[in-house]
This record gives C-alpha cells, structure tokens and sequence, in this order.
C-alpha cells in the first residue's frame, strides 16, 4: 500500500505553493514524480482561473476559468474545460499506474467528492496505484470525505496558511518532506 498524505488548508492557504516546493526537493533527490498541480491564472493580478501542469512533462493547460454569471460555473465560480479536465484525468490515471516515486493530485474537493466527477476515478485507482507516495491537496472541509474513501491511510496535513504574505512555508514544507520520507537535507 503507497504512503497517502493530505496537504489540507482553506483556500488560499500554499497548498498548491507547498506542493510545486515537495515537487522540486524530490526531483532535485533523483526521484521519479508524476501527478498535476493547479496552480492560479492570473491577469494584472487578479485571479481569473486555474492551469493545470503535468509533472511528467511540465505542460502547462487553462483547466477552469472564474465566470462572473454562476449559471455558466461548473463548480461555484469555475467553469472547467471538459477536454482538459478528461486529459488530465488520463494523466493522472497513467501516473498511478506506473511505478513513480510521488504522484501529486491537486486538489480534490466538490467535483470529486460529492458530484463523483472531476478526478474521482483517480481516487478508485489509488488503491492499486504503483506510486510509493500520493499527495492529494484537499480544502479542510472536504478532508473527512476523502479520509473516508481511501481509509484508513490517509494522513492529513496542513499547509502553510497565508498571514499577511508571510508564511510558515518552511516548517510545513520539513513536515510533509519527513512525511513523504525526504529528510529536510536531502
């Protein structure tokens, strides 16, 4: 059974920020890592969606955008892109599937959770993964559901939460590295 750690915070916390950080210590170790990241679009500072990157390959596509009309919004204020939703999807699936050291799923929440769409079928691959460690980013609200469909393994952890721009983000990153079995010196 893989190692399944949750980096868990409201939004805005650094889940993300403290995900793309554990990707670059790992990589920089030698180790093979695979999974997306979703981090902020933005425009003239303001954040107008969210991209999502490939691990395995660095590309980097628009997953959802903030639309202003809510009947537009596939889950709250984002309207995902169908397409890239599916591909990423099949990204995550063929990642689980091969024996990597880290995948990274971020984030889980609404889409997969209660309306089973999203990377929900990830979650099913999970158990079977060949990956040795998967990170999930999942909002605090949401960090029971996930526990409940991959339990008992789950362990929760938070992620440097966001205080006026500064950030704890060096202690959090030491746990979820001693977490995932990367001394903070490696």
């Amino acid at each position: 059974m893989p190692k399944l750690i949750a980096v868990t915070g409201p939004k805005r916390a650094g889940k993300t920020t403290l995900c793309a950080r554990l990707v670059a210590r790992c990589v920089a170790a030698g180790w093979r890592v695979g999974g997306v990241l979703a981090p902020d679009r933005t425009e003239n500072g303001a954040k107008v969606g969210i991209d999502v990157v490939w691990l395995r390959d660095g590309q980097r596509r628009p997953l959802a955008r903030i639309v202003p009309d809510g009947d537009a919004a596939t889950v709250g204020e984002y309207a995902f892109d169908d397409a890239v939703l599916a591909e990423t999807l099949a990204v995550l699936l063929r990642d689980l599937a091969t024996p990597l050291d880290l995948v990274v799923i971020d984030e889980i929440g609404r889409l997969e959770l209660i309306q089973s769409g999203g990377y929900a079928p990830a979650l099913a691959a999970v158990a079977e993964t060949q990956a040795r460690v998967v990170v999930f980013t999942v909002r605090e609200s949401y960090v029971q559901a996930l526990a409940e469909r991959l339990a008992p393994a789950l362990l929760p952890l938070c992620a440097a939460a966001h205080d006026g721009g500064a950030t704890d983000g060096d202690a959090a990153l030491g746990a979820l590295l001693a977490a995932v079995g990367l001394g903070a010196t490696d």
